[in-house]
């Protein structure tokens, strides 16, 4: 996989690399080295979300200290690298030029670059090369006291990593303005929406977006905020595709892959957060085995979802020099999320908590309608004493346990746990239109006899007897409500 850095965002002294996005992988692989030497880089894709491209160009050029232009056929004629050294020029911001390769200047840029240093790569060996460039660049090395502070720490966490692909519309190439500004709103519409998720952003080049969940702060969902933010990355995508046909020329797609696991995150001043470590290259190598529009996730990831989400079954994907067990996301699951006890060690310790929401039931299920709140620290085992009651109510006869979840995603929907439960059990779906949704909850209820008083805790099994009318009325418009905008 190929290396690549964070553009530096900071206070301390950079430099601003100029080059032509044809040699890009050649470039990133000089760009790690100045990295490594101890510089801190600055390159265009550290343009921030939703930022005019000129403006922040010229910005972050007059700020910089030094201008490091990669010199190739493609940058020589370039229009945008010809106005980077002719502002370099202007406002005094000594520039670099490392030949790539052997290129007749245009008068222009000749002017430019006539009285500033230049190194000739494609004539020197690379132990030569570097030394020319550890000498023209000695000043600017940042002192090896900066890096002391730097600190790393292992975590658990879940990485997601989305690879943008974008082509022209019609047969003429797109400006590369143009491709900058989309992918730019693309980056700025995809970080408003999913900002909730709290996943720490990271960009490695152009066309990716690296999305950590774990760091800096972890939660127990992580792997599921992932699947969220993908679900809502492809939203994006689908919905702006259309938009930057008409107005950029651009056919933009995604492809993404997701892996838990443990990383090195590494803080370093002036830069911020950087991930290091295997569970970062798989997500990558899952977003190349995708297919446009898809999202690809180890069986480890499945795992931890549960079925909290739709997914299919790839397969063992061969990545690299290993293979891994790879699902599909389809779509956030309509099946309500049932506790499940199975794979857990037998509840020990717990007979008196257990045996006071035992009896709790016995009440409701003798009409006495009764309300459990349990509550404790994270970790302590409340969902592991919920499985041991749900257990043990089963095993009571034949009884149907529904269970619901809160979260802080829905805190705009009304009744989100008991809407998710009926939409599991009728079968519902966003695309289906509200009569059917109606119809269908009213054919259900009619299964049941309303207006008698039933045991409460569960849905009783009688035979159909029609339900009164106003009970019905009172309830679907309770329903209509609820789906009067489709989600």
């Amino acid at each position: 996989m190929q290396k690549s850095i964070t553009p530096y965002n900071g206070t301390e002294p950079y430099v601003f690399v100029s080059y032509a996005h044809v040699d890009e992988t050649v470039v990133m692989a000089e760009m790690c080295r100045l990295k490594e030497m101890g510089l801190n880089v600055w390159y265009d894709a550290g343009i921030a979300p939703g930022s005019t491209w000129r403006e922040e160009i010229a910005q972050s050029l007059a700020d910089a200290s030094r201008m490091i232009f990669f010199v190739s056929k493609q940058s020589a004629n370039s229009i945008h690298c010809m106005q980077e050294t002719s502002f370099s020029h202007t406002r005094g911001v000594k520039i670099l030029a490392i030949h790539l390769e052997p290129v007749e200047l245009p008068l222009g840029l000749e002017l430019n670059l006539g009285d500033q240093q230049a190194i000739f790569k494609y004539q020197h060996q690379e132990e030569q090369y570097t030394s020319q460039l550890r000498s023209a660049l000695g000043g600017l090395i940042t002192q090896q006291a900066a890096v002391s502070s730097t600190t790393s720490e292992l975590k658990q966490v879940t990485v997601l990593h989305a690879q943008f692909r974008t082509v022209p519309v019609g047969d003429e190439p797109v400006d590369p303005e143009s491709y900058l500004e989309a992918i730019s709103q693309c980056r700025a519409r995809i970080t408003e929406r999913i900002a909730g998720l709290e996943g720490h952003i990271s960009l490695t080049s152009n066309e990716e977006l690296n999305i950590c969940f774990g760091v800096p702060n972890a939660h127990e969902d992580d792997a599921k905020r992932a699947m969220r933010a993908a679900l809502l990355i492809q939203e994006v995508i689908d919905r702006s595709r259309i938009e930057f046909a008409k107005q950029y020329d651009l056919e933009i797609n995604v492809r993404q892959g997701i892996q838990s696991g443990r990383v090195v995150v590494r803080n370093v001043p002036g830069e911020g957060l950087s991930i290091f470590g295997q569970s970062s290259n798989d997500a990558a190598d899952l977003a190349k085995e995708a297919g446009n529009g898809q999202i690809y996730i180890s069986a480890t990831v499945h795992q931890l979802v549960g079925n909290a989400f739709d997914c299919y079954h790839v397969g063992e994907q061969a990545l690299g020099n290993k293979s891994i067990d790879t699902y599909q996301v389809l779509k956030e699951s309509l099946v309500p999320q049932q506790l499940d006890s199975s794979g857990f060690l037998r509840i020990v310790g717990r007979e008196q908590e257990l045996g006071s929401l035992l009896d709790r039931w016995k009440l409701a299920a003798s009409g006495s309608g009764q309300a459990v709140l349990l509550s404790g620290e994270p970790g302590i085992g409340k969902s592991r004493l919920t499985m041991s009651l749900i257990d043990q109510i089963r095993d009571l006869g034949d009884v149907q346990v529904f269970s619901g979840v809160c979260s802080p995603y829905f805190t705009h929907t009304s009744l989100h746990p008991f809407v998710g439960i009926l939409e599991g059990i009728l079968g519902l779906r966003s695309e289906m239109p509200n009569e059917e949704k109606l119809a269908r909850l009213d054919e259900y209820l009619a299964g049941f006899d309303l207006a008698r008083k039933a045991r409460p805790g569960y849905l009783p099994s009688c035979s159909p007897s029609p339900m009164t009318y106003p009970c019905r009325k009172q309830l679907l418009k309770w329903r209509s409500k609820v789906f009067s905008n489709p989600s």
